[in-house]
């Protein structure tokens, strides 16, 4: 299995879960800034209500496009982008937005730094990290893609729906063994919960005692209640072997 064609495979069927992490996101900004019009009304221009608004604007265009990021960032989106920028370079959402703004392969770099920039600013931008993460499942390159993803997932529970499937997939594949363990190496703090997900939908049980291991080595402590499952869960599939192995170690 070549991870990044599945990578690659399940973003493609995102473009309702970024319109979701797009809405979610102006959703957000207009509950720190309850009242933008009444803000961009006065003389002086408030960053963070021009960028709320300016994402929200863009929601909308990305609704209009059928969930799809725009081919052409509005015009209108761009400039209120642009001076919410100016104003508050603080302000993740219009670095993001500046950075979408940013079309042509000539602008890739730019728009990638700029990408970056909002990451940093608010870590917590599910779109962002979105992004970053269908970027970097293009490039293949696989360090940054699981900083993104460990991300998205720390930060924004229900991206778990759409990765923890595509996660399974990836760790039921012996030759991505040293991809996976390299996640666990960032010591996710949603790793509980996936572990659980991964002893019900793996596919290759045999290999979740490895990966037991490898998490344990990682400094992720596995539940005893989650041992209980994992050790029903070979016995079901009857991998005996294994489970007398597991129960060997739960016992010592």
């Amino acid at each position: 299995m070549n991870i990044w064609l599945v990578v690659r495979a399940v973003l493609a069927l995102t473009t309702p879960v970024l319109a979701f992490f797009l809405y979610a996101g102006a959703y957000s900004s207009v509950t720190r800034h309850r009242a933008p019009p009444v803000a961009l009304s006065t003389r002086y221009v408030d960053g963070l209500s021009l960028a709320a608004r300016a994402d929200r604007d863009f929601v909308q265009s990305v609704m209009q496009n059928g969930n799809r990021l725009p081919d052409i960032l509005p015009l209108a989106i761009a400039q209120n982008a642009r001076h919410a920028f100016v104003a508050e370079p603080t302000s993740a959402t219009a670095a993001r937005l500046l950075a979408l703004g940013k079309q042509g392969v000539q602008n890739e770099p730019a728009r990638i730094a700029l990408l970056h920039d909002a990451a940093r600013l608010d870590k917590r931008d599910g779109t962002t990290n979105i992004i970053l993460i269908s970027h970097y499942a293009t490039t293949g390159e696989t360090k940054p893609l699981l900083t993104h993803l460990n991300r998205l997932l720390s930060t924004d529970r229900k991206s778990s729906a759409l990765f923890f499937p595509l996660l399974i997939q990836i760790m039921d594949n012996d030759q991505n063994r040293s991809l996976f363990t390299e996640l666990l190496k960032m010591r996710p703090n949603w790793f509980a919960d996936f572990w659980q997900t991964a002893i019900s939908g793996s596919k290759n049980v045999s290999l979740l005692p490895i990966y037991r291991e490898a998490s344990l080595k990682a400094g992720l402590p596995i539940r005893s209640d989650l041992d209980t499952a994992l050790l029903s869960r070979l016995i079901a599939d009857e991998k005996f072997e294994a489970a007398m192995q597991l129960y060997g170690t739960i016992s010592s």
